[in-house]
């Protein structure tokens, strides 16, 4: 009886000592785990931790990186609008350059038509004049012939005919003496001879010019009213000679008079003044090449 009482207390027993056991595996199985998953999670929370601050670092030095590209962009947009600016100032200047040029050929093109047209302008006074040129050194020559024996000179070049005051008037007077009055008619008939007995030179004559001129003494007033007076008395008598009516008709047309004053003196060669050689008269012609030379030189001092 006892030793079955004894058997069924040792078969309750038995399972109360196999249960902790089993629990004890357990809570042991749990712990571990659980020590497990903690190392686990504090791994993890350090490799995370690191990352982070990888990644951090990383995005730091790609910040700096785009902080630089930018600084290196807007230095370049600042270089770029720099020489954009100058591109610019260039093309303005450029432009102004090629208004400039236009004008100029503008203005080369007006003065290649003007001076072409002075180029046909001076041919045509060259030939004009080179044509005259001949007939003043047959009128000159002609004078010359003519007035041979007379108390005359004629210049070679200008053939101004001189007549001494001493011939013509007396000391401070304007009234033509009798010998004077002969040489004045040799003078009406030479120009008759020449002048209006050849049709090509009366043509080409533009003016017959009386000039009354007288030495230094007196004032310029006075001798201007002297020599103005002289030559008006000169003209008149040429145009009331003994010539045919044509012939003063013609005078009419041509003969003008000029008093000269003391202004173009007479010198010796010793550079006084030549106060007998001063008072004269002198009787001058111009043709109308003299008039076409005029009109050549203010062409040619005429700038473009």
């Amino acid at each position: 009886m006892n030793s079955w009482k004894s058997r069924n207390a040792h078969r309750h027993e038995a399972p109360s000592a196999e249960y902790w056991m089993t629990y004890s595996d357990l809570m042991a199985g749990l712990l571990m785990i659980f020590a497990v998953v903690l190392s686990v999670l504090i791994v993890a929370q350090t490799q995370g931790r690191e990352t982070v601050d990888e990644q951090e670092a990383r995005l730091s030095a790609q910040q700096r990186r785009m902080e630089a590209q930018q600084t290196r962009l807007a230095a370049q947009e600042t270089t770029l609008s720099k020489q954009t600016a100058k591109l610019r100032d260039q093309q303005r200047q450029l432009q102004r350059q090629k208004e400039q040029l236009v004008t100029q050929e503008q203005l080369m093109t007006q003065q290649q038509r003007q001076l072409t047209s002075k180029e046909g302008r001076l041919d045509d006074l060259e030939h004009r004049v080179a044509s005259r040129l001949g007939v003043k050194l047959r009128i000159i020559e002609q004078l010359r012939n003519q007035l041979v024996g007379y108390n005359v000179t004629v210049n070679p070049q200008t053939g101004a005919i001189g007549i001494g005051a001493n011939v013509l008037f007396a000391e401070n007077s304007d009234l033509i003496a009798a010998t004077g009055k002969h040489t004045l008619e040799a003078v009406v008939h030479a120009y008759s001879r020449v002048f209006f007995a050849n049709a090509e030179f009366e043509d080409s004559l533009s003016r017959l010019i009386v000039e009354g001129h007288t030495n230094d003494n007196g004032s310029y007033i006075y001798n201007l009213d002297l020599s103005q007076r002289r030559a008006f008395n000169v003209m008149r008598y040429i145009l009331e000679s003994r010539a045919d009516p044509v012939t003063s008709e013609k005078l009419k047309r041509f003969l003008v008079a000029s008093g000269r004053s003391s202004v173009d003196l007479r010198y010796d060669d010793a550079g006084n003044v030549d106060k007998s050689s001063s008072r004269r008269i002198e009787l001058k012609f111009s043709l109308k090449d003299d008039e076409m030379i005029g009109e050549l030189r203010n062409m040619l001092e005429t700038p473009l």
